[in-house]
């Protein structure tokens, strides 16, 4: 809006690039195949499913679509397209936002958008000890003890072993399968029954 105007917001220190930086390196490393890591949902983890954050943070990040560069709106755009045409169904029965709605309807109808494809990463989160890698057929997703994050939500009366999570947790998303290993213990969490039952 104020790009090339007296107005355009512009900081000595890059500050406007912040909410890329939110975007591209804090929020995209944590979502694999439509479902964000569980490691970083704090309480939600009781009462949202990992696919129900990230279709929340889609639907937030559409309105992002039309303030940056066209690079990265480019970007963006791509990102998006992708996470919602993993499960179109799911994505609009579960945005409330009308405008959200209509911006994701309008994205997968555009033909000039390509969904984001190979997108292979090693994230290390040093300010929360977490540690996120993200390959073309797995995601894995490690969470270690810190002294810099609260291990424990006592708001609600919930949450009240978060240390089960926040004290040393490993995920391995891969096949529609969440494997979870805490403290030696092998649990899996089983996201698509069928698919298991046919690769056993």
């Amino acid at each position: 809006m104020f790009a090339d105007s007296q107005w355009e917001l512009s900081y000595s220190d890059n500050a406007q690039y912040i909410p890329l930086n939110f975007i591209f390196e804090g929020i995209e490393p944590l979502i694999y195949d439509g479902s964000f890591m569980e490691m970083v949902a704090g309480r939600h983890v009781l009462n949202r499913s990992d696919r129900s954050i990230a279709n929340g943070f889609v639907s937030f990040l559409l309105s992002y679509t039309e303030s940056m560069s066209e690079e990265n709106n480019e970007r963006l755009n791509s990102m998006l397209k992708y996470y919602i045409s993993l499960d179109p169904e799911y994505f609009y029965n579960g945005t409330s936002s009308i405008f959200s709605l209509q911006k994701g309807m309008d994205l997968m109808q555009d033909d000039t958008v390509i969904p984001r494809e190979n997108y292979v990463l090693h994230k290390r989160y040093a300010s929360m000890d977490k540690v996120s890698h993200i390959t073309d057929t797995f995601g894995f997703g490690l969470s270690m003890h810190s002294q810099r994050t609260s291990n424990h939500g006592p708001i609600n009366n919930e949450s009240k072993r978060l240390w089960n999570i926040y004290d040393g947790m490993t995920y391995t998303t891969a096949i529609k399968i969440n494997i979870i290993i805490l403290t030696g213990v092998l649990s899996i969490h089983v996201l698509c029954q069928e698919q298991l039952l046919n690769l056993l």
